[in-house]
């Protein structure tokens, strides 16, 4: 069985019922892991207009990263519409950059010296319209610089 998640925003019309948005509304961290009808989404609480930088959103993107990798899930999938509406202030094509590139970065896993070397990545999907394949290459190629 393969493990995979969707990242969705608070604003998602599958994020329904009270109790679940008041779940995510009072988190004290702007992600959260919601098991729903038997899958795993990834919520991202709103963000208020004077934090949206493309800084937030690699943050985000790796932090997202991180936490699926530890639980080895393999592959996880955003929308490339809610990503970038999330994000509205912002253009688009670099918003698409950033997520990728900061899911990269927030993936990379230093094992050079470690004895037993067990790396996992799990893997990032945009789906959209195939528009911003520049974009999410732009991100890769950035991030495969950084690290």
């Amino acid at each position: 069985m393969s493990m995979k998640a969707t990242i969705l925003f608070a604003n998602d019309p599958l994020i329904t019922g009270k109790s679940l948005k008041q779940f995510v509304e009072n988190s004290s961290t702007s992600i959260n892991k919601v098991y729903k009808g038997g899958e795993l989404f990834v919520v991202i609480k709103k963000t208020e207009r004077g934090t949206k930088s493309y800084e937030n959103v690699r943050m985000t993107a790796g932090s997202i990263a991180r936490e699926l990798s530890k639980q080895k899930v393999e592959y996880a999938s955003i929308n490339e519409n809610a990503l970038t509406g999330a994000y509205d202030s912002l253009e688009k094509g670099l918003v698409v950059t950033a997520f990728v590139e900061g899911w990269a970065l927030g993936s990379y896993q230093f094992l050079k010296y470690k004895s037993i070397k067990e790396a996992f990545k799990t893997n990032l999907q945009v789906d959209g319209y195939g528009k911003t394949q520049s974009y999410i290459n732009a991100g890769q190629i950035r991030a495969d610089t950084a690290s």
